[in-house]
């Protein structure tokens, strides 16, 4: 393979193209040692350890300080490494490795987020945010309703009963206009007409 180009990326790095197609990204100080500069061969033995030793570490290493800063899914840690320049097999195994030990789990990551954002978001916004994180909507749903089950979070209509008394809402003094844009207000935040209902009916009654 020949390496046809070597752009560079920031002040320490650079991205390398072998045969005219991206192959991976390293430091600068990779070049000299590995004796690769633009219009070379690339020696099968360097490009063994590069992709088999090198960068498996390094997006390891990427990866669990990213990790230690916070919760990531297996879908933001994939991106992470792919827009820092990691070829997909090197990122396969790194995931691999991370779910292997547990510093990955999807299903840990999803109760977490549920547990913490439930008090505030709706079930379908919940679900929402998790899908662009990459935890689909059938395991959202399975551990909503397992949390929902154990008495970790409460249901919808808490959630809404909870946001209109903070707001110190008491629907049975409003007047029918103001009823209906309250109820459309709360709606628009992504909870279901049935939950408002409830909770509105829940706080007439106190």
């Amino acid at each position: 393979m020949v390496v046809s180009d070597i752009v560079s990326r920031n002040k320490s790095k650079v991205t390398v193209y072998l045969d005219g197609e991206i192959a991976f990204v390293l430091y600068k100080g990779d070049l000299h040692r590995y004796g690769l500069e633009t219009g070379s061969e690339i020696r099968e033995d360097a490009y063994d350890e590069i992709l088999r030793e090198v960068l498996p570490k390094r997006a390891l290493d990427r990866s669990c300080k990213l990790l230690l800063s916070k919760d990531y899914t297996e879908r933001q840690i994939r991106e992470k490494l792919l827009g820092d320049g990691y070829p997909e097999e090197v990122i396969v195994k790194t995931v691999e490795r991370l779910k292997k030990e547990r510093f990955l789990d999807d299903t840990r990551y999803a109760e977490n987020f549920i547990y913490s954002c439930s008090k505030k978001k709706s079930r379908n916004r919940l679900f929402a945010d998790l899908a662009l994180k990459g935890v689909s909507r059938e395991e959202a749903e399975e551990i909503y309703e397992r949390l929902l089950d154990c008495g970790d979070i409460d249901g919808e209509s808490e959630t809404v009963l909870k946001y209109l008394k903070k707001k110190h809402v008491n629907p049975s003094s409003l007047e029918y206009e103001e009823r209906e844009k309250l109820f459309a207000s709360v709606m628009r935040k992504g909870f279901s007409y049935d939950s408002v209902k409830v909770a509105m009916a829940m706080l007439e009654e106190e």
